[in-house]
């Protein structure tokens, strides 16, 4: 209503004065009197008065008492009229400069955004209402300048306007001679960044010593940069500048799919799974589906791709897309997730990682006493094996050691030898050691203990097969004890009956999925599948106590210990620098009768040794690098921090044996302890929160390396992208409006806006010459006209 009685009156006084009023200024009376006496005279005067008067009439015999309180009224008013001309007032003009309104305009990125509302009314009502341009932006601009609801026009009747656009920068929209032609349609939303509360600020020392009503801000709030407007507008309130806020878009966060924390291996053999494992970040896309793609190079095709139903609950979803490369060579892999053609931010929709899919041949050694059925299968897999391509070349170099074997079999076995190496340096040529059931009488323990180093300190890999005539019973107290993931001492093989009556399928446990190994199927759930369909096996070493270091990849789907623990089949345990997988069961080879083929067989052994193998693929690369999941982050942001020991001859045993030195900026320091993965033994990862900003060098401080990696750097910026937050910040503006003493409004009640702006302080700059008031005709025609109106009351009452 202030804005509504401020035009009426500045209507009127221009009527009164009977002159046009320029542009930017107004009118306004003032009015003087020449009384000198005390305040305090004048009341007592009109008391006195007022008692003179009730006395007269009292004493008249009126038959109607309100006639005589009608009559004493009367002849007050005439007293009063009459002390009212005694002060000689008089009446003084004005010419006064209007206040200034500034008008301020986000044209950050973030006002281009075109909002969907959660509730299908308001978005519906709100594109209609906006339909030109629907945007944050274009809603400011309808409002300003609408031509049948603008705000600019009536707010020009009471102030002179001064618009300005905060966006890097304050921009001054307005001409210098105040003209009305501000080209308000030339506004973009462009700005890369938003510095609202430093803009604000700037606006206010340029108001400094100006008549100033009120600031009228129009934003959605997000200051990506510099001071929050809340923090301003206790500056604001200091210099008695209110701020009049209209907030524009929806509070909530707009519909976003992002994709974050890849995890890969960088190398990889030809055949091999590659798990490219990310977490889906989903906002407001509640009942939706999202199909998540794994892309090469340049290709449009997809690898891989996986339909999402997202949930009704913002949350994360880890994604795995699992792929088989066939071809070799280095490759850019990249995972992308679309849903709605309306998502604001497609930024993150995509992530991306190169790596190397390697074809090298691995050489194997087969160790065996005397040729049982899983040797001969294993002998003739590996002795087949060639590389995919059509080079033909063979995949695994196989050498075998049958210890019970005669002349004129080495002779016709090509890949045969006579002994088990008996030099340490000619074991290390070997990638996998498959060590059977072999009689340890063949073994010095010199011998055994260069498998040990082979493990401990080349960093190769073993398989350990047990049987029922030697391994691994009749091998206690020798080098390779410490090499098994269990007690040996408690091991018992199984009786006849057991072996007759009790076959079983080996069950794969949640860990044993996730390795390699077990990944027989194109997907984790197919591998699933795949495993509850693989033949029956009965022979397996009783187990009951395993090591704590050890990890159970298959158990016993029935059979338990005496701890109540399922019975192991396979499992699998990090011994210094290299990888022992142990199988308590000789009978894989009935794997290879699945559906009449021996695909399923052939694809679990190939990746089990190709597993092993893997020091073999890292041989030519930095043996230890420092990652983070991203270069650049801004303060607030979680850091995953990852430490790869591509060697794992290097990574330490302990799982908490990795620490690093975090470096600021400005020299501070710190040490960050990093933990083992559960299923891969060279990476170690932590997460580093509440960084500050600036730079950061990350150094390997432990284990102590002659060679140490490079030290990683990444950067924490203050700055925000505009489109990492592009909900309304409501909360901001609110808070904003309040401490300034101004008010807060949304799209929905901004037409109350006007009504509320306070009038502010006119300047004057001209005074007309004074005129008096006192013996106006319009005071002469009131005194003649109550005292007429007493003379007839008197005269029907029958008084003189």
């Amino acid at each position: 209503m202030m804005l509504g009685r401020t035009l009426l009156w500045k209507s009127w006084a221009g009527w009164f004065a009977q002159e046009a009023l320029v542009e930017g200024q107004g009118t306004q009376s003032s009015f003087t009197h020449t009384w000198t006496g005390p305040a305090w005279g004048t009341l007592l005067l009109l008391l006195l008065l007022l008692l003179l008067a009730i006395r007269c009439y009292r004493r008249e015999a009126l038959e109607v008492r309100w006639r005589w309180s009608v009559l004493a009224t009367l002849r007050f008013a005439i007293f009063g009229l009459v002390v009212f001309m005694l002060y000689g007032w008089v009446e003084r003009r004005h010419r006064t400069e209007l206040p200034e309104l500034v008008i301020a305009i986000d044209t950050s990125a973030s006002m281009a955004t075109i909002d969907s509302y959660r509730d299908a009314r308001i978005d519906k009502a709100v594109h209609d209402y906006f339909s030109t341009d629907p945007s944050r932006l274009g809603q400011a601009k309808y409002l300003l300048e609408s031509t049948d609801r603008g705000w600019l026009k009536p707010l020009q009747q009471s102030y002179r306007l001064k618009l300005f656009s905060i966006g890097d920068k304050v921009k001054e929209l307005t001409s210098p001679d105040g003209a009305e032609d501000v080209e308000l349609k030339e506004l973009a939303a462009t700005d890369a960044s938003s510095r609202l509360g430093d803009g604000v600020r700037e606006i206010i020392d340029r108001q400094r010593g100006r008549s100033t009503a009120a600031i009228l801000l129009l934003t959605d709030g997000i200051t990506t940069d510099g001071a929050a407007l809340s923090d301003v507008a206790i500056y604001a309130h200091s210099r008695s500048l209110p701020l009049y806020v209209v907030g524009l878009g929806s509070d909530q966060p707009p519909r976003d799919l992002r994709l974050t924390d890849l995890l890969v291996d960088d190398v990889t053999f030809v055949g091999d799974v590659l798990n490219f494992d990310v977490t889906l970040q989903c906002v407001g896309m509640a009942n939706r589906e999202a199909t998540v793609r794994l892309l090469r190079d340049n290709d449009p095709r997809p690898l891989a791709e996986l339909a999402v139903d997202l949930p009704n609950v913002d949350k994360p979803i880890a994604i795995r897309l699992p792929y088989r490369p066939q071809e070799e060579g280095d490759f850019e892999f990249t995972i992308e997730v679309s849903a709605d053609d309306d998502e604001p931010n497609r930024d993150n929709n995509r992530l991306s990682r190169r790596i190397s899919v390697r074809n090298s041949t691995i050489r194997v050694l087969l160790v065996q006493s005397s040729p049982s059925y899983e040797y001969r299968y294993l002998r003739s897999l590996l002795s087949r094996a060639s590389k995919q391509g059509e080079s033909g070349d063979r995949a695994v170099a196989l050498t075998t050691v049958l210890q019970e074997a005669d002349l004129d079999y080495l002779a016709e076995e090509g890949v045969a030898t006579g002994a088990f190496p008996v030099q340490k340096d000619e074991l290390f040529t070997y990638d996998v050691v498959i060590f059977g059931d072999a009689d340890p009488a063949f073994f010095s323990s010199s011998v055994l203990d260069n498998l040990r180093q082979f493990v401990e300190d080349r960093g190769g890999g073993v398989v350990f097969i047990a049987g029922p005539n030697y391994f691994p019973k009749q091998y206690a107290t020798t080098p390779l004890e410490t090499l098994l993931p269990f007690d040996l001492a408690t091991a018992s093989l199984p009786e006849g009956n057991d072996i007759a009556n009790d076959s079983f399928r080996v069950r794969p446990t949640p860990l044993g999925l996730d390795t390699p190994t077990f990944q027989i199927g194109d997907t984790r759930e197919e591998s699933q599948v795949l495993w509850t369909r693989l033949p029956e096996i009965r022979w397996l070493l009783e187990i009951p106590d395993v090591n704590t270091t050890a990890m159970v990849l298959a158990d016993h789907p029935t059979r338990r210990s005496l701890s109540g623990q399922s019975l192991p089949v396979i499992l699998m345990q990090f011994v210094g620098a290299g990888k022992v997988i142990f199988h308590a069961t000789d009978e894989t080879f009935l794997w290879s009768r699945y559906q009449g083929n021996s695909r399923l067989y052939d694809r679990y052994w190939y990746q089990t040794i190709r597993y092993l193998s893997r020091a073999k693929l890292l041989s030519d690369r930095q043996p230890i690098v420092i990652t983070t999941d991203a270069q650049r982050y801004v303060q607030g942001d979680t850091a995953r921090l990852r430490v790869l020991f591509r060697d794992e001859r290097l990574a330490p045993t302990d799982d908490q044996g990795v620490t690093v030195s975090l470096e600021d900026g400005r020299g501070d320091r710190k040490s960050v302890g990093l933990i083992r993965h559960a299923t891969d033994r060279g990476a170690f990862e932590a997460t580093l929160t509440d960084l500050r900003v600036g730079s950061y060098q990350v150094r390997l401080a432990s284990p102590l390396e002659s060679t140490p990696p490079s030290p990683h750097a990444f950067i924490v910026d203050s700055r925000r992208k505009e489109s990492a937050q592009l909900e309304m910040n409501a909360n901001e503006l609110k808070a904003t409006a309040d401490v300034s003493q101004g008010k807060y409004y949304t799209i929905r009640n901004a037409s109350r806006l006007l009504a509320s702006l306070p009038r502010g302080d006119q300047v004057r700059i001209e005074s007309s010459a004074p005129r008096p008031i006192w013996n106006s005709s319009w005071l002469a025609a009131l005194m003649v006209t109550l005292l007429t109106i007493e003379w007839i009351l008197r005269k029907r009452a029958g008084l003189l």
